[in-house]
Protein backbone atom coordinates (compact mmCIF):
# COMPACT_ATOMS: atom_id res chain seq x y z
CA UNK A 1 0.00 0.00 0.00
CA UNK A 2 1.57 3.41 -1.32
CA UNK A 3 3.04 5.36 2.11
CA UNK A 4 1.88 3.07 4.32
CA UNK A 5 1.64 -0.52 5.42
CA UNK A 6 -0.21 0.30 8.54
CA UNK A 7 -3.53 1.88 8.87
CA UNK A 8 -4.28 1.58 12.92
CA UNK A 9 -2.26 0.99 16.04
CA UNK A 10 -2.48 0.70 19.68
CA UNK A 11 -0.06 0.05 22.43
CA UNK A 12 -1.59 -2.33 23.97
CA UNK A 13 -3.16 -4.19 20.98
CA UNK A 14 -0.85 -4.33 17.98
CA UNK A 15 -1.29 -3.19 14.74
CA UNK A 16 -3.74 -3.73 11.37
CA UNK A 17 -2.31 -4.05 8.08
CA UNK A 18 -3.66 -3.97 4.27
CA UNK A 19 -3.59 -7.11 2.58
CA UNK A 20 -5.67 -7.36 -0.71
CA UNK A 21 -8.22 -5.92 -2.68
CA UNK A 22 -10.57 -8.09 -4.52
CA UNK A 23 -14.37 -8.36 -5.91
CA UNK A 24 -16.40 -11.02 -7.22
CA UNK A 25 -18.36 -10.41 -10.43
CA UNK A 26 -19.32 -11.97 -14.17
CA UNK A 27 -21.11 -11.46 -17.03
CA UNK A 28 -24.49 -10.70 -16.71
CA UNK A 29 -26.95 -12.88 -18.00
CA UNK A 30 -30.29 -11.34 -19.29
CA UNK A 31 -32.07 -11.23 -16.37
CA UNK A 32 -29.33 -9.25 -14.71
CA UNK A 33 -27.96 -12.45 -12.60
CA UNK A 34 -24.33 -13.73 -12.99
CA UNK A 35 -23.59 -16.04 -15.71
CA UNK A 36 -21.00 -17.86 -13.30
CA UNK A 37 -22.02 -18.69 -10.16
CA UNK A 38 -20.30 -18.21 -7.63
CA UNK A 39 -18.72 -15.48 -9.74
CA UNK A 40 -14.90 -15.74 -9.42
CA UNK A 41 -12.74 -13.71 -7.62
CA UNK A 42 -10.34 -11.01 -8.85
CA UNK A 43 -7.76 -10.02 -6.55
CA UNK A 44 -4.87 -7.36 -6.23
CA UNK A 45 -2.82 -6.03 -3.60
CA UNK A 46 -4.27 -3.49 -1.64
CA UNK A 47 -3.95 0.20 -2.97
CA UNK A 48 -5.71 3.93 -2.21
CA UNK A 49 -6.97 5.13 -5.11
CA UNK A 50 -8.17 3.58 -8.18
CA UNK A 51 -7.22 -0.57 -9.04
CA UNK A 52 -8.19 -2.19 -12.21
CA UNK A 53 -9.37 -5.78 -10.83
CA UNK A 54 -10.71 -6.93 -14.21
CA UNK A 55 -13.80 -4.90 -15.53
CA UNK A 56 -14.33 -3.66 -12.45
CA UNK A 57 -11.78 -0.58 -11.01
CA UNK A 58 -12.43 -0.26 -7.36
CA UNK A 59 -11.80 3.20 -5.77
CA UNK A 60 -10.75 3.48 -2.30
CA UNK A 61 -10.16 6.30 -0.33
CA UNK A 62 -9.08 6.38 3.45
CA UNK A 63 -9.34 8.30 7.02
CA UNK A 64 -7.24 7.30 9.31
CA UNK A 65 -6.78 8.36 13.47
CA UNK A 66 -4.06 6.73 14.96
CA UNK A 67 -6.17 3.45 16.40
CA UNK A 68 -8.73 3.37 13.57
CA UNK A 69 -9.17 3.50 10.37
CA UNK A 70 -12.44 4.28 8.09
CA UNK A 71 -12.35 3.46 3.89
CA UNK A 72 -14.93 5.26 1.32
CA UNK A 73 -15.21 2.18 -1.57
CA UNK A 74 -16.96 3.02 -5.39
CA UNK A 75 -16.94 0.70 -8.26
CA UNK A 76 -17.08 0.81 -11.70
CA UNK A 77 -17.88 -0.87 -14.36
CA UNK A 78 -15.25 -0.47 -17.30
CA UNK A 79 -16.78 -2.80 -19.50
CA UNK A 80 -18.39 -2.66 -22.56
CA UNK A 81 -21.47 -5.05 -21.65
CA UNK A 82 -23.08 -5.10 -18.15
CA UNK A 83 -21.47 -6.97 -15.23
CA UNK A 84 -23.33 -8.57 -12.40
CA UNK A 85 -21.11 -7.59 -9.33
CA UNK A 86 -21.66 -9.94 -6.16
CA UNK A 87 -19.38 -8.20 -3.56
CA UNK A 88 -16.21 -6.38 -3.18
CA UNK A 89 -13.90 -7.28 -0.65
CA UNK A 90 -11.52 -5.36 1.69
CA UNK A 91 -8.42 -7.43 3.27
CA UNK A 92 -6.26 -7.18 6.55
CA UNK A 93 -4.45 -8.82 8.39
CA UNK A 94 -4.43 -7.59 12.48
CA UNK A 95 -0.73 -8.50 14.14
CA UNK A 96 -1.38 -8.18 17.67
CA UNK A 97 0.88 -8.75 20.80
CA UNK A 98 1.37 -11.44 21.93
CA UNK A 99 0.31 -15.26 20.84
CA UNK A 100 -2.92 -15.97 23.35
CA UNK A 101 -6.16 -17.55 22.95
CA UNK A 102 -8.91 -15.30 20.92
CA UNK A 103 -12.51 -15.49 21.03
CA UNK A 104 -14.45 -13.88 18.14
CA UNK A 105 -17.75 -12.05 18.14
CA UNK A 106 -20.42 -13.28 15.37
CA UNK A 107 -23.20 -10.71 14.86
CA UNK A 108 -26.46 -12.32 13.35
CA UNK A 109 -27.90 -10.69 9.92
CA UNK A 110 -31.24 -9.97 11.24
CA UNK A 111 -33.04 -9.71 14.29
CA UNK A 112 -33.91 -13.31 15.01
CA UNK A 113 -30.30 -14.53 13.62
CA UNK A 114 -28.00 -16.63 15.78
CA UNK A 115 -25.61 -13.77 17.84
CA UNK A 116 -22.75 -15.27 20.02
CA UNK A 117 -19.21 -15.44 20.66
CA UNK A 118 -16.81 -18.96 19.52
CA UNK A 119 -13.12 -19.54 19.80
CA UNK A 120 -11.27 -18.03 17.35
CA UNK A 121 -9.65 -21.44 15.72
CA UNK A 122 -9.48 -23.36 12.56
CA UNK A 123 -12.75 -24.65 11.91
CA UNK A 124 -14.74 -21.70 10.98
CA UNK A 125 -18.32 -21.36 11.02
CA UNK A 126 -19.62 -24.58 9.95
CA UNK A 127 -21.96 -25.69 6.98
CA UNK A 128 -25.51 -25.22 7.35
CA UNK A 129 -27.08 -28.97 7.23
CA UNK A 130 -30.79 -27.38 5.70
CA UNK A 131 -29.55 -26.29 2.22
CA UNK A 132 -29.47 -22.53 1.38
CA UNK A 133 -33.24 -21.18 1.19
CA UNK A 134 -33.57 -21.43 4.69
CA UNK A 135 -29.96 -20.43 4.87
CA UNK A 136 -30.66 -17.28 3.44
CA UNK A 137 -33.53 -16.38 5.76
CA UNK A 138 -30.65 -15.43 8.59
CA UNK A 139 -27.96 -15.01 6.79
CA UNK A 140 -27.71 -12.33 3.75
CA UNK A 141 -25.89 -15.21 1.63
CA UNK A 142 -27.29 -18.91 1.38
CA UNK A 143 -24.91 -20.67 0.05
CA UNK A 144 -21.75 -19.53 1.07
CA UNK A 145 -18.34 -19.28 -0.85
CA UNK A 146 -16.45 -21.91 -0.90
CA UNK A 147 -13.18 -19.70 -0.46
CA UNK A 148 -14.90 -19.18 2.88
CA UNK A 149 -14.64 -22.46 4.39
CA UNK A 150 -12.31 -22.36 7.58
CA UNK A 151 -13.33 -18.07 8.23
CA UNK A 152 -15.87 -17.39 10.55
CA UNK A 153 -18.50 -15.02 9.27
CA UNK A 154 -19.94 -12.51 11.10
CA UNK A 155 -22.97 -9.61 9.81
CA UNK A 156 -22.48 -6.41 9.79
CA UNK A 157 -19.35 -6.22 12.24
CA UNK A 158 -17.54 -8.37 14.27
CA UNK A 159 -14.62 -8.26 17.14
CA UNK A 160 -11.96 -10.49 17.85
CA UNK A 161 -9.84 -10.07 21.19
CA UNK A 162 -7.56 -11.61 23.69
CA UNK A 163 -10.19 -13.43 27.20
CA UNK A 164 -11.07 -12.66 29.69
CA UNK A 165 -9.02 -9.11 28.60
CA UNK A 166 -6.10 -7.83 26.47
CA UNK A 167 -6.17 -7.22 22.79
CA UNK A 168 -8.84 -6.64 20.32
CA UNK A 169 -9.33 -5.89 16.98
CA UNK A 170 -12.90 -4.26 15.41
CA UNK A 171 -14.25 -4.65 11.77
CA UNK A 172 -17.66 -3.98 10.06
CA UNK A 173 -19.42 -2.11 7.47
CA UNK A 174 -20.91 1.59 7.93
CA UNK A 175 -24.03 0.15 6.22
CA UNK A 176 -26.92 2.87 5.21
CA UNK A 177 -28.50 0.66 2.73
CA UNK A 178 -26.43 0.00 0.28
CA UNK A 179 -24.64 -3.09 0.99
CA UNK A 180 -24.72 -6.03 3.39
CA UNK A 181 -21.55 -6.31 5.07
CA UNK A 182 -20.06 -9.58 5.89
CA UNK A 183 -16.85 -10.13 8.15
CA UNK A 184 -15.02 -12.95 7.60
CA UNK A 185 -11.93 -14.12 10.55
CA UNK A 186 -9.73 -16.23 10.59
CA UNK A 187 -6.53 -17.17 13.06
CA UNK A 188 -3.30 -17.78 11.11
CA UNK A 189 0.27 -17.76 12.20
CA UNK A 190 1.01 -14.51 11.36
CA UNK A 191 -1.88 -13.18 13.43
CA UNK A 192 -5.83 -12.82 12.18
CA UNK A 193 -6.82 -12.36 8.88
CA UNK A 194 -9.76 -10.07 8.53
CA UNK A 195 -12.25 -9.77 4.92
CA UNK A 196 -14.67 -7.68 5.32
CA UNK A 197 -17.27 -7.98 2.22
CA UNK A 198 -19.71 -5.71 0.73
CA UNK A 199 -21.81 -8.07 -0.74
CA UNK A 200 -23.86 -5.80 -3.34
CA UNK A 201 -25.71 -8.61 -5.53
CA UNK A 202 -26.39 -6.17 -8.20
CA UNK A 203 -26.05 -5.53 -12.19
CA UNK A 204 -23.47 -2.85 -13.62
CA UNK A 205 -24.36 -1.25 -17.01
CA UNK A 206 -21.58 -0.15 -18.83
CA UNK A 207 -19.70 2.72 -17.28
CA UNK A 208 -21.99 2.35 -14.05
CA UNK A 209 -20.56 4.12 -10.88
CA UNK A 210 -22.02 2.48 -7.31
CA UNK A 211 -20.92 3.81 -3.94
CA UNK A 212 -20.47 1.01 -1.26
CA UNK A 213 -21.10 1.52 2.13
CA UNK A 214 -17.64 2.57 4.25
CA UNK A 215 -15.42 -0.04 5.97
CA UNK A 216 -14.01 0.60 9.47
CA UNK A 217 -11.64 -0.75 11.68
CA UNK A 218 -10.03 -0.45 14.56
CA UNK A 219 -7.87 -2.09 17.87
CA UNK A 220 -7.97 -1.33 21.08
CA UNK A 221 -8.04 -2.79 24.40
CA UNK A 222 -11.91 -3.47 25.21
CA UNK A 223 -14.01 -5.64 22.61
CA UNK A 224 -17.05 -3.91 23.78
CA UNK A 225 -15.71 -0.08 24.15
CA UNK A 226 -14.87 -1.19 19.75
CA UNK A 227 -18.78 -2.39 19.15
CA UNK A 228 -19.71 0.78 20.94
CA UNK A 229 -17.68 3.11 19.35
CA UNK A 230 -18.61 1.29 15.94
CA UNK A 231 -22.22 1.50 16.85
CA UNK A 232 -22.10 5.29 17.63
CA UNK A 233 -19.98 6.25 14.53
CA UNK A 234 -22.06 4.01 12.15
CA UNK A 235 -25.50 5.60 14.50
CA UNK A 236 -24.39 9.20 13.37
CA UNK A 237 -23.16 8.61 10.14
CA UNK A 238 -26.73 6.80 9.27
CA UNK A 239 -28.87 9.38 11.39
CA UNK A 240 -30.02 7.25 14.13
CA UNK A 241 -33.21 7.43 15.97
CA UNK A 242 -31.20 6.93 18.64
CA UNK A 243 -33.43 9.75 21.10
CA UNK A 244 -36.32 8.43 20.23
CA UNK A 245 -39.12 7.61 23.39
CA UNK A 246 -38.93 4.60 25.36
CA UNK A 247 -41.49 2.46 24.65
CA UNK A 248 -43.29 0.86 27.10
CA UNK A 249 -46.79 -1.24 26.45
CA UNK A 250 -49.07 -4.71 26.30
CA UNK A 251 -49.21 -6.82 23.40
CA UNK A 252 -51.43 -9.54 22.64
CA UNK A 253 -48.92 -12.38 21.14
CA UNK A 254 -47.55 -14.07 23.58
CA UNK A 255 -51.25 -15.12 25.25
CA UNK A 256 -53.94 -14.97 22.32
CA UNK A 257 -51.38 -15.68 19.05
CA UNK A 258 -53.28 -15.94 16.26
CA UNK A 259 -56.85 -16.71 17.85
CA UNK A 260 -56.91 -12.94 19.60
CA UNK A 261 -59.99 -10.75 19.10
CA UNK A 262 -61.72 -7.52 19.32
CA UNK A 263 -63.05 -8.61 22.68
CA UNK A 264 -59.52 -9.99 24.26
CA UNK A 265 -58.17 -6.87 23.33
CA UNK A 266 -60.89 -4.34 25.18
CA UNK A 267 -60.76 -6.42 27.87
CA UNK A 268 -57.13 -6.23 28.55
CA UNK A 269 -57.66 -2.35 27.41
CA UNK A 270 -60.15 -2.11 30.67
CA UNK A 271 -57.85 -3.70 33.01
CA UNK A 272 -54.89 -1.85 32.06
CA UNK A 273 -56.66 1.58 32.23
CA UNK A 274 -57.36 0.28 36.27
CA UNK A 275 -54.03 -0.85 36.68
CA UNK A 276 -52.67 2.40 35.62
CA UNK A 277 -51.13 3.14 38.50
CA UNK A 278 -49.68 -0.47 38.96
CA UNK A 279 -48.50 -0.74 35.39
CA UNK A 280 -47.94 2.52 33.79
CA UNK A 281 -47.65 1.08 30.31
CA UNK A 282 -48.65 3.46 27.45
CA UNK A 283 -49.25 1.51 24.37
CA UNK A 284 -51.82 -1.39 23.72
CA UNK A 285 -50.24 -3.15 20.82
CA UNK A 286 -52.55 -5.70 18.60
CA UNK A 287 -50.27 -8.52 17.38
CA UNK A 288 -50.96 -11.23 14.30
CA UNK A 289 -54.25 -12.73 14.06
CA UNK A 290 -56.25 -9.39 13.20
CA UNK A 291 -55.66 -9.64 9.49
CA UNK A 292 -58.68 -10.23 6.77
CA UNK A 293 -55.00 -11.77 5.03
CA UNK A 294 -51.51 -11.24 5.15
CA UNK A 295 -51.37 -8.60 2.26
CA UNK A 296 -54.08 -6.71 3.02
CA UNK A 297 -53.73 -4.43 6.01
CA UNK A 298 -56.39 -2.06 5.98
CA UNK A 299 -58.96 -5.10 6.49
CA UNK A 300 -59.24 -7.40 9.59
CA UNK A 301 -60.88 -10.55 9.84
CA UNK A 302 -64.64 -11.48 11.59
CA UNK A 303 -62.92 -11.81 15.24
CA UNK A 304 -62.28 -7.60 14.93
CA UNK A 305 -65.99 -6.97 13.24
CA UNK A 306 -65.84 -2.84 13.94
CA UNK A 307 -62.70 -2.49 11.38
CA UNK A 308 -59.21 -1.12 12.57
CA UNK A 309 -60.18 2.47 12.99
CA UNK A 310 -63.23 2.12 16.18
CA UNK A 311 -60.98 -0.02 18.29
CA UNK A 312 -58.01 2.53 17.46
CA UNK A 313 -60.17 5.54 18.63
CA UNK A 314 -61.22 3.20 22.38
CA UNK A 315 -57.82 2.90 22.95
CA UNK A 316 -56.86 6.91 22.47
CA UNK A 317 -59.82 7.38 24.61
CA UNK A 318 -58.71 5.16 27.35
CA UNK A 319 -55.56 7.41 27.48
CA UNK A 320 -53.22 4.66 25.32
CA UNK A 321 -51.26 4.94 21.91
CA UNK A 322 -52.92 2.68 19.33
CA UNK A 323 -50.31 -0.06 17.82
CA UNK A 324 -50.59 -2.25 15.21
CA UNK A 325 -48.50 -5.03 14.17
CA UNK A 326 -47.80 -5.90 10.20
CA UNK A 327 -45.72 -7.79 7.87
CA UNK A 328 -45.07 -4.81 5.35
CA UNK A 329 -43.39 -6.51 2.42
CA UNK A 330 -45.56 -9.81 3.26
CA UNK A 331 -48.51 -11.45 0.44
CA UNK A 332 -50.10 -14.32 0.36
CA UNK A 333 -52.62 -15.58 -2.52
CA UNK A 334 -55.54 -15.71 -0.48
CA UNK A 335 -54.97 -11.17 -0.43
CA UNK A 336 -56.73 -9.52 -2.13
CA UNK A 337 -53.31 -7.70 -3.58
CA UNK A 338 -52.31 -10.70 -4.94
CA UNK A 339 -55.44 -11.17 -6.91
CA UNK A 340 -54.63 -7.32 -8.72
CA UNK A 341 -50.88 -7.13 -8.36
CA UNK A 342 -48.72 -10.24 -8.41
CA UNK A 343 -46.65 -8.69 -10.80
CA UNK A 344 -45.35 -6.42 -7.66
CA UNK A 345 -43.82 -9.64 -6.57
CA UNK A 346 -39.89 -10.73 -6.30
CA UNK A 347 -39.49 -13.98 -8.38
CA UNK A 348 -37.09 -16.90 -8.28
CA UNK A 349 -36.43 -19.91 -10.87
CA UNK A 350 -39.45 -20.81 -12.51
CA UNK A 351 -42.23 -18.32 -10.67
CA UNK A 352 -42.93 -16.25 -7.56
CA UNK A 353 -39.88 -16.36 -5.12
CA UNK A 354 -40.98 -17.87 -1.48
CA UNK A 355 -40.23 -15.75 1.40
CA UNK A 356 -41.07 -18.23 4.30
CA UNK A 357 -43.65 -20.65 4.99
CA UNK A 358 -46.26 -20.51 6.90
CA UNK A 359 -49.68 -22.58 7.24
CA UNK A 360 -51.52 -19.95 9.19
CA UNK A 361 -51.26 -17.61 7.16
CA UNK A 362 -52.29 -19.64 4.04
CA UNK A 363 -53.82 -22.59 2.90
CA UNK A 364 -50.73 -23.14 0.83
CA UNK A 365 -47.92 -22.24 3.31
CA UNK A 366 -46.31 -19.51 0.75
CA UNK A 367 -45.47 -16.18 1.54
CA UNK A 368 -44.33 -14.07 -1.02
CA UNK A 369 -42.21 -10.34 -1.11
CA UNK A 370 -43.11 -7.17 -2.61
CA UNK A 371 -40.71 -6.14 -4.93
CA UNK A 372 -39.35 -2.68 -3.37
CA UNK A 373 -37.88 -1.89 -6.74
CA UNK A 374 -40.92 -0.36 -8.46
CA UNK A 375 -41.98 2.73 -8.03
CA UNK A 376 -45.87 1.53 -7.45
CA UNK A 377 -44.70 -0.54 -4.91
CA UNK A 378 -43.14 2.36 -2.90
CA UNK A 379 -46.14 4.10 -3.40
CA UNK A 380 -48.59 1.32 -2.04
CA UNK A 381 -46.51 1.08 0.93
CA UNK A 382 -46.33 5.01 1.70
CA UNK A 383 -50.10 5.05 1.14
CA UNK A 384 -50.59 2.17 3.55
CA UNK A 385 -48.77 3.26 6.05
CA UNK A 386 -50.27 7.13 6.42
CA UNK A 387 -53.54 5.49 6.09
CA UNK A 388 -52.66 3.37 9.17
CA UNK A 389 -51.57 6.39 10.80
CA UNK A 390 -55.24 8.05 9.62
CA UNK A 391 -56.78 5.40 11.54
CA UNK A 392 -54.98 6.14 14.59
CA UNK A 393 -52.39 3.62 15.02
CA UNK A 394 -48.98 5.74 16.54
CA UNK A 395 -46.73 2.78 16.94
CA UNK A 396 -46.29 0.34 14.00
CA UNK A 397 -44.78 -3.04 14.40
CA UNK A 398 -42.62 -4.04 11.21
CA UNK A 399 -42.68 -7.91 10.75
CA UNK A 400 -40.80 -10.14 8.70
CA UNK A 401 -38.10 -7.39 7.35
CA UNK A 402 -35.79 -9.26 5.75
CA UNK A 403 -38.49 -10.78 2.39
CA UNK A 404 -37.21 -8.25 0.29
CA UNK A 405 -33.41 -8.36 0.82
CA UNK A 406 -33.60 -12.39 0.34
CA UNK A 407 -31.18 -13.77 -2.92
CA UNK A 408 -34.20 -12.84 -5.53
CA UNK A 409 -34.76 -11.99 -8.72
CA UNK A 410 -36.10 -8.34 -8.57
CA UNK A 411 -38.03 -5.93 -11.37
CA UNK A 412 -34.60 -3.58 -11.41
CA UNK A 413 -31.36 -5.93 -11.11
CA UNK A 414 -29.27 -3.06 -10.56
CA UNK A 415 -30.34 -2.27 -7.11
CA UNK A 416 -28.17 -4.01 -4.81
CA UNK A 417 -30.48 -6.08 -2.41
CA UNK A 418 -29.75 -4.20 0.66
CA UNK A 419 -31.46 -1.15 -1.15
CA UNK A 420 -34.33 -3.26 -2.32
CA UNK A 421 -34.99 -3.50 1.69
CA UNK A 422 -34.11 0.66 2.33
CA UNK A 423 -35.96 1.67 -0.48
CA UNK A 424 -39.21 -0.31 1.59
CA UNK A 425 -38.42 1.06 4.63
CA UNK A 426 -38.40 4.68 3.58
CA UNK A 427 -41.75 4.27 1.71
CA UNK A 428 -43.18 2.99 5.34
CA UNK A 429 -41.11 5.76 7.14
CA UNK A 430 -42.43 8.68 4.79
CA UNK A 431 -46.17 7.21 4.98
CA UNK A 432 -46.00 6.59 8.57
CA UNK A 433 -44.37 10.49 8.90
CA UNK A 434 -42.00 11.63 11.56
CA UNK A 435 -43.84 11.06 15.09
CA UNK A 436 -44.80 7.48 14.57
CA UNK A 437 -42.95 4.91 16.48
CA UNK A 438 -41.31 1.97 14.60
CA UNK A 439 -40.28 -1.18 15.26
CA UNK A 440 -38.46 -3.21 13.26
CA UNK A 441 -38.56 -7.16 13.48
CA UNK A 442 -37.16 -9.92 12.04
CA UNK A 443 -35.18 -7.17 10.16
CA UNK A 444 -31.29 -7.32 8.56
CA UNK A 445 -30.13 -4.50 11.07
CA UNK A 446 -27.57 -2.48 9.46
CA UNK A 447 -30.25 -0.91 6.33
CA UNK A 448 -32.95 -0.07 9.30
CA UNK A 449 -30.28 2.57 10.91
CA UNK A 450 -32.22 5.80 10.42
CA UNK A 451 -35.75 4.28 9.74
CA UNK A 452 -37.10 2.51 12.74
CA UNK A 453 -36.88 4.05 16.35
CA UNK A 454 -37.00 0.29 18.08
CA UNK A 455 -35.49 -2.90 16.15
CA UNK A 456 -36.08 -6.49 18.08
CA UNK A 457 -32.82 -7.51 18.67
CA UNK A 458 -33.20 -11.47 19.21
CA UNK A 459 -35.56 -14.11 18.61
CA UNK A 460 -39.27 -14.66 19.92
CA UNK A 461 -39.38 -14.84 23.37
CA UNK A 462 -42.15 -17.47 23.72
CA UNK A 463 -43.93 -18.80 26.73
CA UNK A 464 -41.27 -21.78 27.33
CA UNK A 465 -37.13 -21.40 28.21
CA UNK A 466 -35.86 -23.27 24.75
CA UNK A 467 -36.87 -24.60 21.54
CA UNK A 468 -36.63 -28.17 20.09
CA UNK A 469 -36.21 -27.84 15.97
CA UNK A 470 -37.57 -30.12 13.50
CA UNK A 471 -35.06 -29.09 10.87
CA UNK A 472 -31.34 -29.02 12.22
CA UNK A 473 -29.80 -25.19 12.20
CA UNK A 474 -31.93 -22.87 13.01
CA UNK A 475 -32.42 -23.98 16.48
CA UNK A 476 -30.82 -20.79 18.22
CA UNK A 477 -33.44 -18.95 15.70
CA UNK A 478 -36.84 -20.12 17.49
CA UNK A 479 -38.93 -18.63 19.92
CA UNK A 480 -37.67 -19.17 22.82
CA UNK A 481 -36.98 -17.27 26.44
CA UNK A 482 -33.37 -18.40 26.46
CA UNK A 483 -32.32 -17.45 22.72
CA UNK A 484 -34.27 -14.18 23.08
CA UNK A 485 -31.86 -13.46 26.65
CA UNK A 486 -28.76 -14.45 25.09
CA UNK A 487 -29.35 -11.48 22.55
CA UNK A 488 -30.54 -8.97 24.66
CA UNK A 489 -27.42 -9.43 26.77
CA UNK A 490 -24.96 -9.93 23.54
CA UNK A 491 -26.29 -6.84 21.60
CA UNK A 492 -26.78 -4.40 24.43
CA UNK A 493 -23.70 -2.45 22.36
CA UNK A 494 -26.81 -1.02 20.24
CA UNK A 495 -29.06 0.23 22.55
CA UNK A 496 -28.94 4.10 21.81
CA UNK A 497 -26.32 4.26 19.36
CA UNK A 498 -28.98 2.75 16.79
CA UNK A 499 -32.04 2.59 17.82
CA UNK A 500 -33.94 1.38 21.34
CA UNK A 501 -33.40 -1.72 21.69
CA UNK A 502 -36.43 -4.56 21.88
CA UNK A 503 -35.71 -7.23 23.95
CA UNK A 504 -39.24 -8.55 23.17
CA UNK A 505 -41.90 -9.34 25.95
CA UNK A 506 -41.88 -10.10 29.27
CA UNK A 507 -44.49 -13.16 29.51
CA UNK A 508 -45.00 -12.93 33.46
CA UNK A 509 -48.01 -15.55 34.07
CA UNK A 510 -47.97 -18.52 36.38
CA UNK A 511 -47.70 -21.50 34.63
CA UNK A 512 -45.84 -20.50 31.19
CA UNK A 513 -42.20 -20.32 32.47
CA UNK A 514 -40.95 -21.86 35.97
CA UNK A 515 -40.17 -18.75 38.75
CA UNK A 516 -36.67 -19.21 37.75
CA UNK A 517 -37.10 -18.67 34.41
CA UNK A 518 -39.30 -15.69 34.64
CA UNK A 519 -37.39 -14.05 37.44
CA UNK A 520 -34.16 -14.28 34.49
CA UNK A 521 -36.27 -12.65 31.42
CA UNK A 522 -37.36 -10.36 34.10
CA UNK A 523 -34.19 -9.15 35.30
CA UNK A 524 -32.61 -8.95 32.05
CA UNK A 525 -35.53 -7.15 30.61
CA UNK A 526 -35.34 -4.07 33.32
CA UNK A 527 -31.44 -3.85 33.24
CA UNK A 528 -31.25 -4.16 29.41
CA UNK A 529 -33.30 -0.57 29.79
CA UNK A 530 -34.53 -1.64 26.43
CA UNK A 531 -38.29 -1.61 25.11
CA UNK A 532 -40.61 -3.22 28.48
CA UNK A 533 -44.05 -4.93 26.96
CA UNK A 534 -46.16 -7.04 28.91
CA UNK A 535 -47.88 -10.01 27.40
CA UNK A 536 -50.20 -11.94 29.10
CA UNK A 537 -53.74 -11.08 29.89
CA UNK A 538 -53.97 -8.85 32.77
CA UNK A 539 -57.19 -11.11 34.74
CA UNK A 540 -54.39 -13.87 34.85
CA UNK A 541 -51.55 -11.93 36.43
CA UNK A 542 -51.70 -12.58 40.24
CA UNK A 543 -50.19 -10.02 42.64
CA UNK A 544 -47.19 -11.17 42.71
CA UNK A 545 -46.64 -11.30 39.01
CA UNK A 546 -48.55 -7.84 38.68
CA UNK A 547 -45.48 -6.51 41.16
CA UNK A 548 -42.92 -8.25 39.11
CA UNK A 549 -43.82 -6.65 35.86
CA UNK A 550 -44.30 -3.24 37.58
CA UNK A 551 -40.73 -3.58 38.99
CA UNK A 552 -38.83 -4.62 35.61
CA UNK A 553 -40.90 -1.68 34.04
CA UNK A 554 -39.18 0.32 36.73
CA UNK A 555 -35.96 -0.98 36.14
CA UNK A 556 -35.99 -0.37 32.43
CA UNK A 557 -37.36 3.20 32.38
CA UNK A 558 -34.58 3.83 35.16
CA UNK A 559 -31.65 2.20 32.95
CA UNK A 560 -32.88 4.32 29.85
CA UNK A 561 -32.86 7.45 31.53
CA UNK A 562 -29.18 7.68 33.12
CA UNK A 563 -29.03 8.76 28.76
CA UNK A 564 -27.35 8.57 25.18
CA UNK A 565 -26.06 6.52 24.55
CA UNK A 566 -27.06 3.40 25.87
CA UNK A 567 -25.11 3.05 29.48
CA UNK A 568 -25.83 -0.36 29.55
CA UNK A 569 -22.96 -2.78 29.12
CA UNK A 570 -22.00 -7.00 29.08
CA UNK A 571 -19.21 -7.40 31.31
CA UNK A 572 -18.26 -10.96 29.45
CA UNK A 573 -19.35 -9.89 25.67
CA UNK A 574 -16.86 -12.84 24.78
CA UNK A 575 -17.89 -15.11 27.30
CA UNK A 576 -18.94 -19.13 26.27
CA UNK A 577 -21.56 -20.33 25.75
CA UNK A 578 -23.03 -16.87 26.28
CA UNK A 579 -22.43 -13.19 28.26
CA UNK A 580 -24.79 -13.58 31.93
CA UNK A 581 -23.65 -10.16 33.55
CA UNK A 582 -24.80 -6.47 32.31
CA UNK A 583 -23.06 -3.63 34.20
CA UNK A 584 -24.46 0.14 33.78
CA UNK A 585 -22.08 3.39 33.86
CA UNK A 586 -22.39 7.06 34.30
CA UNK A 587 -20.81 7.32 30.88
CA UNK A 588 -19.42 4.57 27.71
Amino acid sequence: MPGSTVVATHPAAGRVEPTRLAVRAAEATATGQAAANPAPVTAAAFSVGASRLGSIALEVAMDTGEADATFRIGVHNTRGRPVHLTSAILGFRWHFPEPVALRCFQNGWQSWSDTRACVLGDEGTGVFPSGPWLRGLHHAVGNPPADRAGWQESHLVSVAGAWPAGAACCAGVLEQGRTFGLVYVKRVEEGVEIEVELWVDALLEPDARLVLDPVRVAVGDDPLQLLEEFAATHGRLAGARASAPFASGWCSWYHFFHDVTESDVLRNLDALVAARDEIPVEIIQIDDGWQRAVGDWTETNEKFPRGLAPLAADVRAAGFVPGLWTAPFCVVRESRLFDARSHWLLRGEGGLHRALVHPQWSADGQVYSLDPTRAEVESHLETLYRTLVEFGFGYLKLDFLYAPAMEAQAHDPAVPRATRLRRGLEAVRRGAGDEAILLGCGCPLGPAVGVVDAMRIGPDVAPHWSAEAEIPGIEATLPAARSAIQSALIRTWMHRRYWINDPDCLVAREGALGDRETATLAAVIGASGGSFFLSDDISDLSPTRRALASATLDAARAVDRMGLPGRVRTRDLLALPSPTTLETSDST
